[in-house]
Order: structure tokens, then sequence, then C-alpha cells
């Protein structure tokens, strides 16, 4: 379910996109001294924040306690639409003749001169420009954006003696100071991905079914087992109906083992797990009268259980992202740190010198 999901917002995100460059693939001739983005993103920022807000609630509205979850990662495409929007209005470059002016996301502004320049690095498309610490990114498609970088660059050369701005080498998760850095990627892709899937895997297909999901059933005991910790029931039909860990769910469980005899009566309340077997598992048991097993008995169970693997994941998540930084904080701090630190993280010869 959650896979279907996010491949429906993958498809639908596809989709506004090509609409929205089909329609924007030639910007209007604009001769003013700003740089912005083009209105492509304005349109699929606005398409992915109504669409998806509006399946998010419906989701909300309308569906049950997986489904909540699931209308989770739509409000976040939502909100990853707003930022479209966001950055279409406020990340802007104002270009004069001998400096320019740019506003991030947030909307704080810088005012540089060309001279002020320190580096520039060139991509396919998009540039990005450097002055000291602050960096000035120019989409590759931008409005204006070709006129912005060849003034700069006849700006700087015009005040250091015809030199060229510096290029500058592409940055890394390490800063550059770590040999293969897309191995440790790699590998920090490998620990963490699991991890963040297993407890969303949890939450969308472990929580404990409600009591809505349960079906009432009456069967005629033809015999039982007990494998795992787990009690089986076999009706007339050779219909299978488990019982986890029923020491810990079922009242007096030896007394009802003693009265599962062929032909006794259960009232039971099921749900088939499995599409392709005849296995369903239970979730209240009575017999002439008497609940050995009640729903909520099972349900406090089930929810400590799915608790418990929940704070177990969580620390696990914890330790491992806490390990993921660290490393890539000493890989982009390493004077900061003696040898024996840094072998914790890496191995000799792995951080660069120079």
């Amino acid at each position: 379910m959650k896979t279907s999901l996010l491949a429906i917002v993958g498809l639908l995100m596809g989709f506004f996109d090509s609409i929205a460059e089909k329609i924007f693939k030639k910007p209007r001739p604009d001769r003013s001294n700003m740089v912005s983005l083009r209105g492509y993103t304005l349109f699929t920022g606005i398409l992915c924040a109504v669409i998806f807000t509006a399946i998010g609630i419906v989701f909300l509205i309308f569906g049950d306690v997986t489904m909540w979850f699931s209308s989770g990662a739509f409000f976040l495409f939502a909100l990853f639409g707003v930022a479209l929007v966001i950055a279409y209005f406020n990340c802007r470059i104002t270009f004069r003749d001998q400096d320019f002016t740019y506003k991030r996301f947030f909307g704080i502004k810088r005012t540089i001169e060309y001279r002020d320049l320190t580096g520039i690095l060139e991509g396919n498309s998009d540039v990005k420009l450097y002055a000291g610490d602050k960096v000035i990114y120019v989409a590759g498609d931008a409005v204006n954006g070709e006129r912005f970088i060849a003034l700069a660059k006849k700006r700087y050369r015009e005040h250091n003696g015809g030199k060229t701005i510096p290029k500058t080498r592409k940055k890394d998760i390490f800063n550059n100071h770590v040999k293969d850095p897309q191995a440790f990627v790699l590998v920090f892709v490998i620990l963490t991905v699991p991890f963040i899937l297993m407890p969303i895997g949890l939450l969308t297909f472990a929580y404990p079914d409600s009591r809505e999901a349960f079906t009432e059933k009456s069967i005629t005991v033809d015999s039982y087992e007990i494998s795992d910790g787990n009690l089986y029931i076999y009706d007339s039909f050779d219909s299978e109906y488990c019982v986890s860990s029923y020491t810990d769910v079922i009242n007096n469980s030896s007394e009802l083992i003693s009265k599962l005899s062929s032909g006794a009566r259960l009232n039971l309340l099921i749900i088939q797990e499995v599409a392709d077997r005849d296995v369903h598992y239970v979730s209240s048991i009575e017999m002439n009268g008497k609940h050995y097993l009640t729903y909520d008995r099972w349900y406090e169970h089930e929810s400590y259980t799915f608790k418990l693997l929940i704070v177990v994941f969580a620390i696990l998540d914890l330790l491992i992202f806490f390990f993921v930084g660290a490393t890539i904080y000493v890989g982009r701090n390493p004077h900061k740190f003696s040898d024996r630190v840094i072998h914790i993280f890496f191995k000799p010869g792995t951080i660069r010198r120079d």
C-alpha cells in the first residue's frame, strides 16, 4: 500500500512538472536586472500544495489509522509544493553594474560586489558563485541567469587585472577531505534507509487492527497444536486459527487447552491476515459463556509489543544517525580532531592532508 501511494505521488508530480515545462518552456523576454526562477516552479508548487493537501485531508477524515500515516506523506509533499512557491518569490538576485543583492529562501538579503567573489563552480547548466563562505546559486534555466553570470565574470576581470574568477572544486559531503566519499555515502544509505523504512512499515502494516476489522465466527474444534508459543486450532474444514503468544493473552490458558477436545464449540473474533491461505488470527475466544480471551486484552498485548518495537527502532535510529552525523562532522573538519579520534571513523590514509 505504502509503495503504491509513493508511486502514485511520483507519477502525479512528474505529470505536473511535464505540463508546467510545456506551458513555460519559453519564458517571456525579461530585460530587468533580476534573476528569478521560471514560472513553472510557481505552477508546480501551487498544484502540489493544493492537490496533495486535499488528498491528505480526505485520507485523514475518511481513512482508518493506517491511512492517517499515509495522509502524513501527502502533507509532506504538499509542504514541498509550498516550498517551491516560497522559492519562486524569495530566491532572487538583483544585479547592478558594480554589485548585486541576492535574497535567500527565508527572505534574508546580502549585497556583494563583484570584486569580492572568491570562486565559481560551473556544472552542466547550474552555476554557483562563492564570496567567502557565502554561496550564490543560479539555476541553469533561471530568467536572466546567463546575463548575470556574464556580467559577474566581466566585472571581476576588470577589478582584478584581467584575472578570471577562480575555479572551485566541487565539494562533496566531506568538503573534499575524504578519499572516495561515494563509498561512505553508499554505506550511510545502507545503514540508514532500512532503519527508517522499518518503523514506517510497522506504523503502516503492524499497527494492531481495530475491533471493526474482526469477524465473529463459531467453529467446531477438530484438533489443535502448540508451536513456537502460539496456539493453532483447526476446525472440521481444516481451517487454521492462530492465537499468538497464547499464554500471555489467554486467561487460564491451561484450562482452555484441557477443553479443546474434538467437537468443542468456540465463538471467535477472527481476521484473515494471509490472503492465499486459510489462516485466521484470533483476538477473542468464548466457550460455554466464559471468555478466555477478550479483544481488549489482545489489543493491550499487541499494542505493548508494537510500542516496544517502535522504541527499539527509535533507539537504533538515534544511534545510527549519531554515528553517521559524527562521521560526517569529523570528515568535514579533520583538523579539529586528533588522529586517535579520526581513526574511530576512518581507516588510516583515508583523510586527505593536502
